[in-house]
């Protein structure tokens, strides 16, 4: 028998899906923040290592660190020489900076409102490869704006004690770093891994120097009057390597009443309880490993017993009501950024004031809503798209400075100068018509034409010289599907519907309900897998209980980008001829329940474009034995196949599959968070061995299809902050490279796209949720 947490090293993939049942909670006075809450059923103490012992290498044959790490997954360390003072000045310090910063009409302060009702308040930073630091950007642009220089003395000396206490927690990290790689030896191959570029990164400490490192500073508080209850923030497993955080500090709401340590933190042990862990003061940091671990550390260890597995901590916060505040800052450690393309996109958000809540998550039952620089960085919306920073030949365009020769323009034409030359695909006008230059703008368009006014919007846009406005061709919404009528589509259609057919297996590919953009609930309805595997075919039957926009299934493409979506060969019904399918129109849809009217063919997701456009010519048009139904209620997909434009399946063992479907629009549109899955199915036994997805409560799409997880240059999964810019999102990011042209509407001159190559990793992150990094909340 496997102990418990080497069983997590073989099962990381399944991670746990056990889910608690929500605590309730007695509200109490801030005094009684000091202690645990009441809602567990079981404490700890962390395992302890001071500082200095970090520093020293391990006796003979002892594995402290990893002993602790392996068994609970965290440990907290004590005596951090220049922590204990700088931590108290900076942490006691921001309630009073958020305050003045939000007093000023310049700067803002990302606040967000968590399910308990708790408000929560945050600046955010990173720290680049090496340790370099970036600045606190809110706080810098609060002090140097005419408010901050009259007066305030909170944010004077937040700002002094970050700097000491952030080059604390560097070395501290930096030393955790080496004390691990030194206890895990030669568990590790040496290298522990290369990049695609060749870079080769000897050890876990050399990983974590190589990383960017997000920072936030949080402050918490739930006044008594919420009369809120619950979970402040569910289980969740973090995506990061690890995270450096310091216990949580309440801050009295009456002046002079100091600091005192904050209770609620809570984690699920290697036996599943669920345990609160009792911080005390000497606890100056503490370290908690994350899913990353589990690709870059776990999969490669050498170890034959699992001793030295790293056990990632699902944990999780309650906070009662109080008066005062509860003050915590937390490091998250990410891999570096050329041993995952799928992160790249999320760090170098985050060096530019990206990534958001919802980002990676371990799986569909721990969802986790962070909060990165995308968000923290605000505006007057709270959000710091500003588009400022562009250079003379970029446009800021769908949330990101867009360089204009990716689109078509010469080498060198600026945004001042790109529409009053005139030179052969040079130059793109909408209308085709080249009299308009030195009168068209340089706009940020969809290909519906669209003209968003500000680039603050998702969706496939891209630069373009053209006399529309954002007055006379306005960014709008897709035209919705008819959804349910309740009372025909009703528990005994779908059980009707769904159970029709004699399959051996029934695999369940609900999605939970998740958080929305807007605080809203987005429910996963239900889904399933029929099928039997005879003869060599496989007869199987995807139900789900939705309206019909589009719906796919197919193998997933291992090693490919968002998690193997990208490359995947797909079986892809749609309401309408896939021949009428328009970017600007969607498909032509005459009846939707007449599969004569529809299409069934197989599809290659685009290897590196995500948006339907990029893929809308099948591989193969004509599909024997395979059809759709769709009864004004539900839909389904059923087939009899033996491979997927030529890719067979492994019948005798595993395979990685995905599903996806909308019903939201005629567009092939973007799936959204609970209506796609990639996964591995053993077809012996009909069982998942992992789910990979990330929960990320993202707006309605606009101009996409199916994606899973933030994505380099293109894709910010990440979601949604911008949800102050309603208009029309895809929120799941759609590549602006492209596979040579740009499509536009009939009529118009093709926009010639040179293609970006990306370069594959040759580090398998399959079974990860893509995204990155679940940043911090607790």
């Amino acid at each position: 028998d496997l102990s418990p947490a080497h069983r997590d090293h073989h099962n990381f993939r399944e991670i746990f899906q056990r889910q608690d049942k929500k605590p309730t909670m007695k509200y109490t006075p801030i005094a009684l923040l000091l202690a645990t809450a009441a809602s567990s059923s079981a404490s700890m103490a962390p395992h302890r290592m001071t500082h200095a012992s970090l520093k020293s290498s391990p006796a003979a044959s002892t594995t402290p660190l990893v002993d602790a790490l392996h068994t609970t997954g965290l440990v907290a360390v004590t005596s951090v020489a220049g922590l204990s003072e700088s931590k108290a000045g900076m942490l006691s310090n921001l309630p009073g900076c958020i305050a003045d910063v939000e007093s000023s009409s310049s700067v803002k302060v990302a606040t967000a409102v968590l399910p308990d009702g708790t408000v929560r308040k945050s600046f955010a930073s990173s720290a680049g490869p090496d340790g370099v630091t970036s600045s606190i950007k809110t706080v810098d642009d609060y002090l140097s704006s005419s408010a901050g220089r009259a007066s305030s003395p909170s944010c004077e000396a937040f700002s002094s004690y970050a700097d000491s206490f952030r080059a604390a927690v560097g070395r501290a990290t930096s030393d955790f770093a080496g004390r691990l790689s030194s206890e895990l030896g030669g568990s590790l191959p040496a290298p522990l891994v290369t990049a695609s570029s060749g870079k080769a990164y000897g050890t876990v400490s050399d990983v974590v120097s190589g990383g960017t490192h997000l920072e936030h500073f949080h402050s918490y508080s739930k006044p008594v009057a919420s009369g809120e209850e619950g979970e402040t923030i569910e289980l969740h497993t973090d995506q990061g390597l690890f995270i450096a955080f310091t216990p949580g500090l309440v801050v009295g709401s009456s002046e002079g009443e100091g600091t005192g340590l904050s209770g609620g933190f809570h984690v699920r042990d290697a036996e599943g309880r669920r345990t609160t862990v009792n911080f005390d003061e000497e606890d100056d940091l503490v370290f908690m490993i994350g899913d990353g671990a589990n690709s870059l550390i776990n999969e490669r260890l050498g170890d034959k017993d699992g001793s030295k597995v790293l056990r990632a901590t699902p944990h999780a916060l309650s906070l009662p009501a109080s008066d005062g505040a509860r003050v915590w800052y937390g490091r998250m450690v990410l891999a570096p950024a050329d041993l995952d393309g799928d992160r790249q996109a999320l760090i170098e958000r985050v060096k530019n004031g990206g990534a958001a809540k919802g980002v990676g998550c371990s799986g569909p039952d721990m969802t986790a809503i962070i909060n990165s620089a995308r968000e923290l960085e605000a505006d007057e919306e709270g959000h710091d798209y500003s588009g400022n920073g562009c250079a003379e030949d970029e446009l800021y365009c769908w949330f990101r400075c867009q360089k204009l020769s990716d689109f078509g323009f010469a080498e060198g034409l600026t945004s001042e100068n790109a529409c009053l030359v005139s030179e052969s695909k040079k130059l793109r006008f909408l209308e085709g018509n080249e009299s308009d230059a030195g009168v068209a703008e340089l706009k940020c368009v969809n290909p519906r034409l669209q003209v968003h006014p500000t680039g603050k919007g998702h969706g496939d846009y891209y630069p373009v010289c053209t006399t529309n406005s954002p007055e006379t061709h306005p960014v709008t919404p897709y035209p919705a599907i008819e959804q349910q009528n309740e009372e025909v589509c009703d528990l005994a259609s779908w059980e009707a519907f769904s159970n029709q057919g004699d399959y051996e297996h029934k695999v369940d590919l609900t999605q939970p309900d998740t958080e929305n953009f807007d605080g809203s609930v987005l429910e996963g309805d239900e889904t399933h897998l029929l099928y039997t595997v005879k003869d060599g075919k496989l007869h199987g039957r995807i139900v789900t209980d939705q309206v019909f926009g589009w719906l796919a299934f197919g193998l997933g493409n291992i090693g490919g980008k968002h998690n193997g979506m990208n490359g995947a060969n797909v079986i892809l019904a749609a309401p309408g001829p896939h021949a009428t399918y328009s970017a600007a129109t969607g498909l032509e849809v005459t009846d939707s329940q007449d599969p004569s009217t529809g299409s069934v063919a197989g599809y290659k997701i685009h290897e590196a474009d995500s948006s339907f456009r990029h893929w809308a010519v099948p591989v193969t048009p004509d599909l024997a034995d395979v059809s759709f139904e769709f009864d004004g209620c539900h839909t389904a997909l059923t087939f009899e196949v033996d491979e997927i434009n030529g890719q067979g399946f492994n019948f005798d063992g595993i395979d990685t599959l995905i599903w996806g479907a909308n019903s939201q629009d005629y567009f092939v549109g973007y799936h959204g968070p609970t209506n796609r899955m990639i996964f591995d199915l053993d077809w012996g036994n009909g069982e998942i061995l992992a789910r990979s997805i990330d929960v990320t409560g993202e707006a309605p799409a606009d101009e996409e299809v199916a994606e899973t997880d933030a994505e380099k240059d293109d894709h910010d999964h990440s979601e949604h902050e911008h949800d102050a810019e309603k208009e029309d999102h895809d929120h799941s990011e759609h590549e602006h490279e492209t596979d040579g042209k740009v499509e536009v509407p009939a009529g118009s001159e093709p926009l010639e796209v040179e293609e970006e190559s990306a370069a594959s990793s040759k580090v398998s992150f399959v079974g990860l949720v893509a995204a990155g990094a679940a940043v911090f909340l607790h």
